[in-house]
C-alpha cells in the first residue's frame, strides 16, 4: 500500500511538473510574441503594433500575422531569443497559439477613452464605463477585427486526401473546388448579461457553436438580499462574428483513377466570408481541427471525430484556368516549336496529340482541340454577353471510341468534369438542394455544370438522359447560366462551360434515311445549339480495316505515335493555356468575306434530313472557331486562313452524315471534281444493284 501510494504521488508530481513546464514555455512565448509585435520592423517600415492601432481606428478588417515575419524576427534577434523552437510550436499547435496571439494583442489595444462620441458604438460606450470604473471584462470585446495566422510561403500544398491525424492542430494549405457554401450567419463570441435587480454585468465567453444561457445573477448583492435577480441578455453589448461554412472537393487531377473525390468542411469567419462561391477553385490556409462533441447524442458513432478546417486565408485560383503558369523550360520549348515549324504542322501535331491511341479522325481531333481552346467571351455595352465557348456533339455507332475521345478531352483541359447522361439527374448536372447540418436550412450544392465553370463538361451517353434532365442543358448552352427555383431558393449560377457530348443511335446502327434528331432521339432545338456535330459511322472497307487493325496491334506493342512530333499532355496543356492569353478580334477587312460565306451557305438547298440548318447561330460558330484558330497562332487578330479553317470544319461536320463517306475521310463539297466523282460512283452503284 505504501509503495502504491508513493508511486501515485510520483506520477502526480510528474504530471504537475509537465504542466508547469508547459506553462513556463507559454509564458516565455508570450513575452517573445509581445516583443515581436512591438519591435519587429516590417518591409514597409511599420510594426505590427502600429498596424494594430490603425486597424482598431478603422474598426474593420483583419489583423494577419505572417510566420515569415516571425522567422525573420528570430533571425535578427538571434542573441535575445534563446528558444528558437517557438516557430515550430506555432505551426504544430496553431489553435493554441492563435489564442495566445489574441491575448497579447488585446493587451496592446489602446483605450477608446477620449474618442469622438459620434464614432463610438454601444460596446464602446459600455467599455469606457467599465474602464473608468476599473471593472473587469473580456478583452475580446475591445477588438473590432479578426486575427489570423498565415503559414510560411515555403509550405507546400497538402492534398485533401493526405489530411491525416498527424495534421490535427497544424497550419495547412490545401487547394480544391468549392461545391457548397452556406449563408452567412452571426456567431456569438461574448454574451453580455445585466441583472434586472442589481444592475450587475456578467460576461459569458463562448467556445464553439453552442452555449447554455445564464439566467440567475451570481452577484453578492442579490445573494445578500435573498432575491436572486434574473439576467437579461444584452445583444448590442455582446460580440458577434460573421460565420460561413463551405465545402471543398479535391481537384480532378488529384483523384486517383477509380477513386471517389474527398471533401473537406471549411469554417470561415469575419472578413473571409462570401469570398468564394460554388465552382470556384480556391487555395485555403487554415488550421486542421477535430469537430467538437456537445452531447452524448453527438457521440452515437463512438469516439470517431469529424474534422474541419478553420480558415486563415482564402485565395481564388480561377485565373489559373484562363492564364496557364508556364515554367521557363516549357516557355523555351514552345518558342522553339513556333520558330522551327510552320503553323500548319504545329496545328496538326497538336490535334494528333489528343488521344494518340485512337486511329485517324484527324478533323474531329482538330475540332476537339479548338473546343478546348475556345474563343473569348464578348460583353456588350448593354450588359449582354456573347459566349465564346464551343459546343461539340459526337453521334456514332458503338465502338467508334467516342467515350475515349471524351476522356482524352477531359484529361487535356485544365478544368473539366466527366459525367454520363444516364447516371446524372437534373440536380446532378445543375445544382442540388440539401439541408445544411449547421444552420438546418436548405442550401445549394453545385452540380457538374457548375463545377466545370470556366472549363469543359464532357457528357457521355447524352441520348440516355431523361427529358426533364435534358431541359437543364438548354439555358447553359446559350446563356451559360443556370436558373434555380427550388425550396424557396431563387438564384442564378454561372455555368460558363464548353459542352462536349456523345450519343449513340437508338438501335445501335445509324439509319441514313433518318435525321440526326430521329437517330439519337434528341430535339432539333437542342441539336442546333451545338456549333459542331460529327456523325461517326462504322463502315467496313478492306483498306481501312487493315490499317486500323495494324494500328491496334502496334498499340499493344507500345508503338503508338510513330511521329516524334506528337506532344505530351503537359506540353499540350501548356500550349493551350498560353493560347488562352490571347483575345483575337475580327478585323473590318474580313467582314465582307465572312458575310459572303455565311450568305452563300444560307442559300444552299436544305436537306430534309439535315438538322444543322444554317442559322445566325452558325455565323457565331464560324467566328468562334476562327478566333480559336487565331489563338493557336498566338495572335490577337483573325486572318482569312483562320476563317477558311473554321468554314472547312463546319463543312466537314455537315458532310459527316454522307452515307458514302468512311469515318472523316470526307470529300470537299466546294470541289466540283469531287462532286462529279461522287455522282459517277452513285450511278455505277445503281447499275450494279439492278444488274
Amino acid at each position: 500500500m505504501i509503495a502504491q501510494r508513493k508511486k501515485k504521488e510520483a506520477n502526480q508530481l510528474t504530471l504537475q511538473d509537465t504542466i508547469n513546464r508547459q506553462q513556463s514555455i507559454i509564458n516565455k512565448d508570450k513575452i517573445t510574441i509581445e516583443h515581436f509585435l512591438t519591435t519587429h520592423v516590417l518591409s514597409d517600415g511599420s510594426t505590427y503594433k502600429s498596424r494594430l492601432e490603425q486597424i482598431n481606428i478603422q474598426r474593420d478588417g483583419n489583423f494577419t500575422i505572417f510566420l515569415d515575419d516571425v522567422k525573420d524576427y528570430l533571425f535578427i534577434n538571434d542573441n535575445q531569443v534563446k528558444d528558437k523552437k517557438i516557430l515550430d510550436r506555432i505551426e504544430n499547435n496553431a489553435a493554441r497559439y492563435l489564442n495566445i496571439f489574441k491575448e497579447v494583442i488585446y493587451t496592446l489595444l489602446p483605450s477608446r477613452v477620449g474618442f469622438d462620441p459620434s464614432s463610438l458604438d454601444s460596446v464602446d460606450v459600455l467599455t469606457i464605463q467599465r474602464e473608468t470604473k476599473k471593472l473587469s471584462f473580456p478583452l475580446e470585446l475591445k477588438a473590432k477585427f479578426e486575427t489570423f495566422i498565415r503559414p510560411r510561403k515555403s509550405q507546400e500544398i497538402t492534398p485533401i486526401r493526405e489530411l491525416r491525424a498527424a495534421k490535427i492542430g497544424k497550419l495547412v494549405r490545401v487547394k480544391g473546388i468549392v461545391t457548397r457554401a452556406t449563408d452567412v450567419r452571426p456567431l456569438a463570441r461574448v454574451i453580455t448579461y445585466s441583472c434586472e435587480q442589481c444592475g450587475n454585468e456578467l460576461y459569458q465567453t463562448i467556445i464553439g457553436n453552442r452555449f447554455l444561457p445564464q439566467y440567475k445573477c451570481p452577484s453578492k448583492t442579490c445573494q445578500k438580499g435573498n432575491k436572486t435577480g434574473t439576467l437579461l441578455m444584452q445583444p448590442r453589448a455582446s460580440k458577434f462574428v460573421k460565420i460561413q461554412e463551405i465545402r471543398i472537393q479535391e481537384l480532378v487531377e488529384e483523384v486517383p483513377m477509380g477513386a471517389t473525390p474527398r471533401n473537406l468542411i471549411v469554417k470561415v469567419e469575419g472578413p473571409l466570408v462570401q469570398l468564394c462561391a460554388p465552382g470556384d477553385v480556391v487555395t485555403i490556409e487554415g488550421i486542421y481541427l477535430p469537430d467538437e462533441f456537445f452531447s452524448r447524442k453527438d457521440m452515437h458513432i463512438g469516439f470517431i471525430s469529424n474534422t474541419f478546417m478553420k480558415a486563415m486565408s482564402i485565395e481564388k485560383q480561377k485565373k489559373n484556368y484562363t492564364t496557364y503558369t508556364l515554367s521557363s523550360e516549357i516557355k523555351t520549348r514552345i518558342s522553339d516549336e513556333v520558330k522551327d515549324f510552320p503553323f500548319e504542322e504545329i496545328y496538326n501535331n497538336l490535334a494528333l496529340s489528343i488521344a494518340p491511341e485512337i486511329y485517324g479522325l484527324e478533323d474531329l481531333k482538330k475540332a476537339l482541340l479548338l473546343t478546348v481552346v475556345g474563343a473569348p467571351t464578348r460583353r456588350m455595352k448593354d450588359g449582354v454577353s456573347i459566349r465564346g465557348d464551343i459546343n461539340t456533339l459526337l453521334v456514332g455507332e458503338p465502338g467508334i471510341a467516342k467515350s475515349q475521345l471524351l476522356r482524352a478531352v477531359a484529361g487535356v483541359a485544365p478544368r473539366s468534369v466527366y459525367t454520363t447522361g444516364k447516371g446524372s439527374s437534373g440536380a446532378g448536372l445543375t445544382a442540388a438542394v440539401i439541408r445544411d447540418q449547421l444552420t438546418k436550412e436548405w442550401v445549394l450544392e453545385g452540380g457538374a455544370l457548375v463545377l466545370a465553370d470556366m472549363g469543359i463538361c464532357c457528357i457521355d451517353e447524352f441520348d440516355k438522359m431523361d427529358e426533364t434532365d435534358r431541359t437543364a442543358i438548354y439555358e447553359v448552352m446559350e446563356q451559360q447560366s443556370i436558373s434555380i427555383a427550388k425550396a424557396g431558393i431563387t438564384t442564378s449560377l454561372n455555368a460558363r462551360v464548353s459542352i462536349v457530348a456523345a450519343a449513340n443511335p437508338i438501335k445501335a446502327r445509324y439509319d441514313i434515311q433518318k435525321s440526326v434528331s430521329e437517330n439519337v432521339n434528341l430535339p432539333a432545338a437542342l441539336v442546333s445549339r451545338f456549333d459542331l456535330l460529327f456523325v461517326l459511322l462504322d463502315d467496313a472497307t478492306q483498306d481501312f480495316d487493315k490499317e486500323l487493325a495494324l494500328f491496334v496491334c502496334k498499340s499493344h506493342r507500345g508503338e503508338v505515335g510513330e511521329s516524334k512530333a506528337i506532344y505530351d499532355v503537359e506540353f499540350l496543356r501548356a500550349f493551350i493555356g498560353n493560347a488562352k492569353n490571347f483575345n483575337p478580334i475580327v478585323p473590318e477587312t474580313l467582314t465582307d468575306y465572312i458575310v459572303d460565306s455565311y450568305v452563300k451557305k444560307r442559300s444552299k438547298p436544305k436537306n430534309k434530313l439535315d438538322d444543322l440548318i444554317i442559322t445566325p447561330r452558325s455565323l457565331l460558330a464560324i467566328i468562334r472557331l476562327a478566333q480559336s484558330v487565331a489563338r493557336l497562332r498566338f495572335s490577337n487578330e483573325v486572318n482569312s486562313q483562320d476563317v477558311d479553317e473554321a468554314l472547312r470544319l463546319i463543312d466537314v461536320s455537315r458532310s459527316s452524315i454522307d452515307k458514302f463517306q468512311v469515318g472523316l475521310n470526307l470529300i470537299d463539297p466546294t470541289n466540283t471534281n469531287d462532286i462529279d466523282q461522287l455522282l459517277d460512283e452513285f450511278e455505277s452503284k445503281s447499275e450494279n444493284e439492278y444488274d
